[in-house]
């Protein structure tokens, strides 16, 4: 696995390095003592003219100052400039301050393109690309450089060498090479995250250095004669930026890029070396070529390794989050599991005890799900026997219409609340039920199953039957009472307003039933009234309605009755009737009755009207000697 670093997280993302003004002084002027001193030991080694060297390591002093604290640090490099013209190339001319001034524009023009792709120092080294564009770079300012150098030399008219050319690829190489090896140890140095190295790294890269120092002093420590067959001893020190690559941070490998390149040229110098040549201009040359070799592929694999620390590191981490996220989802699904298995034993447990019928059913009322209080309310022993045994849910309804009317409104409006009706149970009892369903569809809306509940509503349907036999019925007869006589007649007259049929009213009361009922006791008298009551029901037509309005008076409300006669023949099937004797425990008693007759057509009188021409009869009635009946005439209301 890769040690190669990232770059560190702790400086902000700005676009150079954050330094106080005491750093800034500080650094301003030890840059230009570093430009001023590289360059002197430069100009220590000239070849072609007195001013030019192969060697020109204070251009990457100057990119890297520049690229990490800002363009002000240009006039740290010129500062630079001047002092090495000033003590070394006497006295300072036009030329010389051109020339500086040309040397420190250009490297201000590469940095500031630099810094249009790459705003942050920390990630020059970090991908391909980006040392590309450093590379690409160093050779903008490097050609710039020395093509301003050499025109303002030319235009001085101070080139003594036969060929410019050669002047200007000598100052281009220099340059190109300086930024090179040193800007990246700079700049490196200054963005790169410190190293916290152990015990057994520490051992490597002792062993690492001692190794390469060997290799280097085997390579360049001894004079070689310069044939091509001594350049692949260079090769011997390939395997040691790869090492630094694969092993180490970018520190490493830099310093170890800049070892090999300060040994070679000190050796090449000193005449040793397999790049010794009769030219120490050209055995320079052909160093630098090999070093700036070195320098570009060893940044390109340190940038390829650096990605790939990068990526595997996202890598790591994206499966530390989708192992977390795995583990929060797993943690989700127990969850969601748990909360399920606990909503289902909750569901069953309400579905098992539930006091009121769940069920399930096809639309065609095939059965799917019963509890256990749906077939104890059928008359069932478990939910698999009323499963079994009941094909059809539609065959247990009483009314077959009822069943229609269901499924009407669940199709109608996709649910039913309270829907009433009378049903069988498993031994042929009739119950009434209360039914709440819904109707569930599928995405296509197709009708899948009804699901409901029903409660047996059978005791309050004879409740409420209760109730409304005392609201309209007599208690001792059974008659319609006085609201439903009420409400009767209202509806009767209504009949005979629509259909032109009139109809009649008897009125009548029991003649000397006050009297039996205080001598023979309360007890007779109710008897006599309830017999009263079933004699009278055995007169009258079935669409006839007799009520007792209280006391012993009765009413008959009889429609359709067009003649006199056909009242007639009604008064005198009541007379007959009631008058015959009353036996009860052995006693006997007899009374009489007086009725009094009115027709009405719904028309000329409201009921009260009707009511009390009845009355009026009646009493005529009573007037005539009782046991007998009378019709309203005027006569009959003016004389009652």
């Amino acid at each position: 696995m890769s040690y190669m670093m990232q770059s560190s997280n702790s400086l902000e993302a700005i676009h150079f390095l954050p330094q106080t003004r005491l750093q800034t002084v500080v650094n301003f002027f030890l840059v230009s003592l570093s430009y001023y001193l590289f360059g002197a030991l430069a100009l220590e080694v000239v070849t072609i003219e007195s001013w030019v060297t192969p060697i020109w390591a204070a251009a990457g002093i100057g990119y890297a100052a520049v690229f990490l604290w800002g363009y002000w640090f240009g006039f740290a490099i010129l500062l630079g400039e001047l002092l090495e013209n000033i003590l070394f190339i006497k006295p300072l001319s036009w030329l010389e301050l051109l020339t500086s001034t040309g040397n420190t524009l250009s490297l201000l023009i590469g940095i500031w393109l630099v810094r249009q792709f790459l705003p942050h120092p920390q990630a020059i080294f970090s991908r391909p690309a980006y040392v590309g564009i450093f590379c690409g770079s160093a050779l903008f300012i490097s050609l710039l450089s020395a093509s301003i150098g050499l025109t303002f030399r030319l235009l001085f008219d101070t080139i003594h060498a036969i060929s410019p050319l050669r002047v200007w690829w000598t100052w281009c190489l220099a340059d190109l090479v300086g930024i090179l090896v040193i800007a990246p140890f700079i700049i490196t140095g200054y963005t790169e995250q410190k190293h916290a190295w152990y015990r057994h790294k520490k051992a490597e890269i002792i062993l690492l250095f001692a190794s390469l120092m060997t290799v280097v002093w085997l390579v360049f420590g001894q004079p070689i004669e310069a044939t091509i067959s001594a350049y692949p001893l260079t090769f011997l020190l390939m395997p040691f930026p790869l090492w630094a690559v694969f092993r180490f941070g970018q520190r490493e490998t830099l310093l170890v890029i800049v070892i090999m390149s300060t040994s070679a040229i000190l050796a090449t110098i000193s005449q040793s070396g397999p790049f010794t040549h009769n030219s120490l201009d050209y055995s320079l040359l052909i160093l630098q070529a090999f070093i700036g070799v070195i320098c570009v592929s060893t940044l390109i694999l340190m940038a390829v390794v650096n990605q790939r620390s990068l990526l595997e590191s996202q890598l790591l981490a994206s499966q530390d989050d989708l192992q977390e996220a795995n583990n929060m989802l797993e943690q989700k699904v127990l969850v969601r599991t748990e909360s399920l298995r606990q909503s289902m034993e909750k569901y069953q447990a309400i579905f098992t005890n539930a006091i009121e019928g769940i069920y399930q059913t096809t639309p065609t009322g095939k059965l799917l799900e019963a509890n256990p209080a749906l077939a104890q309310m059928y008359g069932y022993a478990s939910p698999e026997e009323i499963m079994t045994k009941v094909p059809d849910m539609e065959a247990l309804y009483v009314n077959p219409e009822r069943r229609a009317e269901f499924h009407q409104q669940l199709q109608e409006t996709k649910a039913v609340y309270n829907f009433e009706a009378e049903v069988y149970r498993y031994d042929g009892d009739i119950m009434w039920i209360a039914e709440n369903s819904r109707l569930v569809q599928s995405n296509d809306g197709r009708a899948l199953y009804y699901e409901g509940t029903m409660i047996d509503i059978t005791e309050r349907k004879q409740v409420e039957e209760e109730l409304l036999q005392l609201a309209h019925y007599d208690p001792l007869t059974g008659l319609a009472n006085r609201r439903l006589f009420q409400a009767r007649l209202k509806q009767v007259m209504a009949k005979a307003r629509l259909s032109g049929k009139t109809g009649v009213l008897l009125y009548f009361d029991l003649d000397g039933f006050k009297k039996v009922n205080d001598s023979l006791g309360h007890e007779f008298g109710d008897f006599i009234l309830q017999e009263a009551a079933k004699r009278l029901k055995h007169c009258l037509r079935d669409r006839d309605v007799s009520c007792r309005l209280g006391g012993d008076e009765f009413t008959v409300i009889a429609e359709q009755v067009m003649r006199e006669q056909d009242a007639v023949t009604i008064a005198e099937k009541i007379l007959a009737h009631l008058t015959k004797p009353y036996i009860y425990k052995e006693q006997e008693a007899s009374i009489g009755v007086s009725i009094g007759i009115t027709f009405f057509d719904g028309h000329n009188y409201d009921i009260e009207n009707i009511v009390k021409q009845a009355d009026n009869a009646m009493y005529s009635a009573k007037r005539s000697g009782k046991g007998t009946y009378r019709f309203y005439t005027q006569t009959t209301e003016n004389t009652g």
